[in-house]
């Protein structure tokens, strides 16, 4: 009786292990059957001269058996009619904003929300297999829509999903071919930023219009419009002015952050090094002189020559050691006609200074001046186009702005990242890239490297609780570049989260130079959201990411065998069996990611739980123009 039990057991566990959910309901079919007998029965008592008694009787029990088969046939159709998706999802400022408030009580602390789905496991792997492996046309007919909506209706159910702050801060990064839900994504998580009072940061090679406007109208649903800010150099008129070399805590980043943008291929990166070595002279003299460092200055004394500056250093200099230098030597300084001479005469006092009493910035502006002008000049000309397109209008208005300017002909403010940080606002920097995609890479280029500068000092200097900083990074592979990997490595620690949309790995891996440097920005992203993809490489990536699962399958044997003689046919033997066997497979198939509907995603959270999910759209009556920017004077 013991070993029967034990065996009714383990085939009851096996049958839980092993399922097949989605079938025809053909119980529907047996409750209309018994639903005739019912009324077979209700006929022939009234027309039979037999008593009713049995046929009412019957008719009970057909009634019965005929609704425990349509509530069974009825879960089936509606588990099947699951798989036929979901429609477009439609949300509400209003709606959006209870919703969070709902999930924020749920868990009693603040979340970031990204829409309904359900968590992702063994189950519906195995669902998954068993659809594929019988073909969706056998449970449900052809629907007409686009990628395969049946992916979400492999669970009966689906939740909010929302990921907690320390999740959050370690960085997401969302792949998705074109039209695949990115910037409905960003969309989403913008306006929750913003409703938390949030830096944001929002950086778009494309100038998209609809990112534009969904930022806009978040800071205008949350009673705050003037936090919205606006730069594009295809609206000059419109933009504000940003000032990309305000921000550094050592005076050598800004020289990587112009040199980083010149072309090196093969053995250019000698001339690279010199330019940087260039670049950081006229930085660390202009520092010196108590100048503020532009890329129109940049390019004035790299273009020009560094006469002029090493007069001002110079003097600077000797007037921070002595005032009354101008005294004991005006005669010197009257002999000297001319600017050269007045320079040369400046040398000659700063070269008879101690050594201990003399500046590496001026002396490294000195050698610059006493270089061999037309080596020089070989030497920078790769370095001349990147100033020169950073500076020509209205570029050079837009990123050099002039703080001593009587005033901006369009009354543009000056913005930079530090004041926007301390200030909460959201800018939106859209960078034209479709117009000229080497000035826009420039331009996003210079303006994630200011942003990691002012990390960097909050993450040495702050004192108290940090800033709260998102900072989104659409089509990534255009703009990203070394010092974004140490934002994503060391933000976190300044309050700092990003958000990198991409559409490929690969993209990536163009961009960075190398799968190993393209696997550090994806790998510092704990995170990772996949809509629809279309490369194949960029599928198993994440595919292999997902890990693997346990796939159950019914193993079918059959065999016989003759046991008699060419006389005695009948002797024979036969034999049927059926086995559970277990197989490693892809908890997630990479082919599927691109197979994937509109706004739909599989999500692999920092805490290593996996869910599919969609994202909704997010409406507004509130539909702003870049005409409705209005500027409001920045402190």
């Amino acid at each position: 009786m013991a070993k029967g039990q034990d065996r009714d057991a383990r085939m009851g566990a096996a049958q839980e292990m092993y399922e097949m959910p989605f079938r025809p309901a053909i119980e529907l079919k047996t409750a209309g059957i018994w639903g005739l007998g019912a009324v077979s029965a209700g006929v022939m008592s009234a027309w039979s001269a037999m008593p009713t008694a049995p046929f009412y009787w019957m008719g009970a029990a057909a009634v019965a058996m005929g609704l425990q088969q349509a509530a069974q046939g009825w879960q089936q159709y509606r588990k099947n009619a699951g798989l036929s998706g979901r429609s477009l999802w439609f949300f509400k400022p209003e709606e959006l904003r209870q919703r969070l408030q709902e999930v924020d009580r749920r868990y009693q602390q603040e979340r970031l929300w990204l829409g309904r789905g359900f968590e992702w496991g063994q189950k519906e792997a195995q669902r998954v297999y068993e659809i594929r492996k019988r073909g969706i046309d056998q449970v449900l007919p052809d629907t007409g829509e686009p990628g395969s909506p049946w992916l979400h209706g492999v669970s009966e159910s689906e939740a909010d999903i929302s990921i907690a702050k320390g999740e959050e801060a370690g960085h997401t990064i969302i792949y998705g071919t074109t039209g695949a839900g990115k910037t409905r994504t960003f969309d989403l998580l913008i306006k929750q930023k913003v409703r938390r009072g949030e830096c944001v940061f929002i950086v778009d090679p494309k100038g998209d219009q609809d990112l534009r406007a969904s930022a806009q109208s978040a800071c205008i649903e949350a009673g705050v419009p003037e936090r919205f800010k606006y730069f594009h150099p295809a609206h000059a008129d419109r933009s504000v002015r940003l000032d990309v070399m305000a921000n550094f805590s050592r005076v050598t980043e800004l020289a990587s952050r112009v040199a980083s943008l010149m072309p090196s291929e093969g053995g250019g990166d000698s001339f690279q090094a010199f330019c940087w070595m260039a670049l950081n002279h006229v930085c660390q003299a202009q520092v010196e002189a108590g100048m503020r460092v532009s890329l129109k200055t940049l390019r004035r004394y790299i273009e020009g020559g560094p006469d002029e500056l090493v007069e001002q250093a110079v003097e600077v200099h000797l007037d921070r050691l002595s005032k009354s230098w101008r005294q004991r030597h005006a005669h010197r300084l009257e002999k000297a006609k001319d600017r050269d001479k007045r320079i040369n005469v400046l040398i000659g006092l700063y070269e008879s200074l101690p050594e201990g009493r003399r500046s590496t910035a001026v002396d490294g502006i000195i050698s610059m001046h006493r270089h061999e002008r037309t080596h020089f000049q070989k030497m920078v000309v790769g370095l001349l186009p990147v100033l020169n397109m950073l500076t020509s209008e209205p570029l050079g208005s837009l990123l050099s702005p002039g703080y001593q300017d009587a005033g901006d002909i369009h009354g543009r403010p000056i913005l930079n990242s530090a004041k926007a940080v301390e200030q909460g606002y959201v800018v939106y920097i859209g960078l034209d890239s479709l117009t000229d995609g080497t000035v826009g890479s420039a331009i996003g280029s210079m303006i994630l490297s200011d942003l990691t500068a002012v990390a960097g000092t909050i993450y040495n200097y702050q004192k108290g609780e940090n800033p709260r900083v998102s900072v989104f990074v659409d089509e990534a592979a255009e703009v990203i570049n070394r010092p974004m990997i140490q934002l994503l490595n060391k933000g976190r620690g300044a309050g700092f989260k990003l958000y990198v949309a991409t559409q490929t790995f690969p993209d990536l891996i163009e961009r960075m130079g190398s799968k190993e440097a393209a696997a550090q920005v994806a790998g510092n992203c704990n995170n990772v959201i996949a809509l629809r993809l279309v490369d194949q490489e960029t599928q198993q990536l994440i595919s292999d990411k997902l890990g693997k699962t346990v796939i159950r399958q019914i193993m079918h044997t059959q065999g016989t065998t003759a046991m008699g003689s060419d006389r005695d046919v009948t002797n024979w033997s036969g034999n049927y069996g059926e086995r559970l066997i277990e197989a490693e497979a892809e908890l997630f198939p990479p082919e599927l990611f691109g197979k994937l509907p509109n706004l739909q995603f599989i999500m692999n959270t920092a805490g290593g739980r996996m869910y599919k999910g969609r994202v909704p759209i997010i409406t507004s009556d509130v539909q702003p123009k870049i005409e409705d920017v209005t500027w409001r004077r920045i402190p």
